[in-house]
């Protein structure tokens, strides 16, 4: 019998559904079906264009949500879909899905992506475990501290999966202007106050350099220079275009799983200045292919870029180790052939799901119980809080 899944999709442009992309691609080759899904509330419908455009012609499915519906009801109407379709699984993004398929005890096998090393995702991992069936980790570190926490589920290493049969190209830097290029949201979280810094400056001292400022999420208006070419909500063919004209790519980012843009990067010829992330402290040990900066400080980023830009040669060297692949060994290709073993596996045997629907409950209620209690001021006796806490 073929397994059939449905993956639903994060709402923004960016990382995240650009993994679901090279995901996508393994489930193809494996011939096994899938369908997007985009959960969107009224105001959001514009969302559902930019997603299709984004998945490279791939079907997207919308389900429009009602703001003004009970959370029952919107639930409801997710997985009322599924089971139209008869899905064989589900592969969760984010928590607020797994919430919806918590509520309602859906009997299908749930799938729950980690994306990135916060505690927003290990804790819905870990509050959902009775509902999740698998866990899969982008990163060896995400990985390492899901097992710490004793989660009971079976827990997958799958790393972004980029394509090697697109056409990176190989450059040398020469009298041309140097290319810089950053992807990623316009916020602090992704450092873009540090990269408007850094074109601050090197417009400042007339370098010449270009900007490729790749960007996810609602558009709006910039202040940046001329020396600088801004991209909103592109698919990943012109990210790879950008990526092969490209020297230097700098994430300054202060939260991250396994970035998809590090990696097509990697393999476009760019030298990487990144945050010291621990993904990014295991992926460029001792700089070896990549730069790791310890602070947030622009200027210290600019003294490297300012390095390499005048010291070719040793661009060159970085760029060599680059391209001999030391960094690969952390992308675990085996990990996507476990994760289709374990799809196909499951679609074998019949999940009982019997205890799946008492856990559900008993979890239900205490959670309730420890939101009435910690909201509620008529609740504050310290038997009954311990009690609650302990459960």
């Amino acid at each position: 019998m073929r397994h059939s899944v449905a993956i639903i999709l994060n709402k923004e442009v960016g990382g995240v559904n650009q993994y679901v992309n090279g995901l996508c691609s393994k489930l193809e080759e494996n011939e096994i079906a899938y369908e997007l899904i985009l959960l969107v509330y009224e105001n959001e419908l514009n969302r559902i264009s930019e997603l299709r455009h984004f998945h490279q012609g791939r079907a997207v499915t919308a389900i429009q949500l009602f703001s003004y519906n009970s959370n029952y009801s919107n639930a409801k109407l997710l997985c009322d879909f599924i089971s139209s379709r008869a899905f064989d699984s589900v592969i969760a993004n984010d928590c607020f899905e797994l919430g919806m398929l918590q509520f309602l005890r859906i009997k299908v096998c749930v799938v729950f992506i980690l994306h990135g090393d916060y505690s927003y995702y290990y804790n819905g991992a870990i509050e959902n475990g009775n509902i999740i069936d698998c866990c899969i980790c982008v990163s060896p570190i995400i990985s390492k501290k899901l097992r710490a926490r004793k989660i009971k589920t079976e827990i997958i290493l799958v790393p972004p999966i980029v394509s090697r049969g697109l056409a990176f190209s190989r450059k040398e830097l020469n009298l041309r202007p140097k290319r810089v290029t950053f992807i990623g949201r316009p916020d602090e979280g992704k450092g873009f106050h540090i990269i408007k810094e850094l074109i601050s400056l090197s417009t400042k001292l007339q370098y010449p350099i270009r900007w490729q400022i790749i960007l996810g999420g609602i558009e709006q208006e910039l202040s940046v220079g001329n020396n600088t070419e801004v991209y909103w909500n592109i698919r990943n063919e012109k990210v790879i275009d950008l990526l092969n004209n490209s020297d230097f790519f700098i994430l300054p980012s202060r939260a991250e799983g396994f970035p998809v843009s590090v990696i097509e990067a990697l393999y476009a010829g760019n030298l990487c200045i990144v945050s010291n992330l621990e993904i990014f402290q295991l992926l460029f040990s001792n700089n070896d292919c990549g730069v790791v900066i310890n602070t947030e400080d622009a200027l210290e980023y600019w003294k490297h870029l300012s390095y390499y830009l005048e010291n070719t040669t040793e661009w060159d060297k970085i760029i060599s180790n680059v391209r001999l692949g030391y960094w690969e060994k952390y992308l675990n290709k085996n990990g996507i052939v476990d994760f289709v073993e374990f799809l196909v596996e499951t679609n074998k045997k019949n999940i009982d799901l019997s205890e799946r629907k008492s856990r559900f409950n008993n979890n239900f209620l205490f959670f309730n119980l420890k939101r009435l209690v910690y909201n509620n001021p008529c609740f504050q006796n310290r038997i009954f809080r311990f009690i609650i806490a302990k459960s």
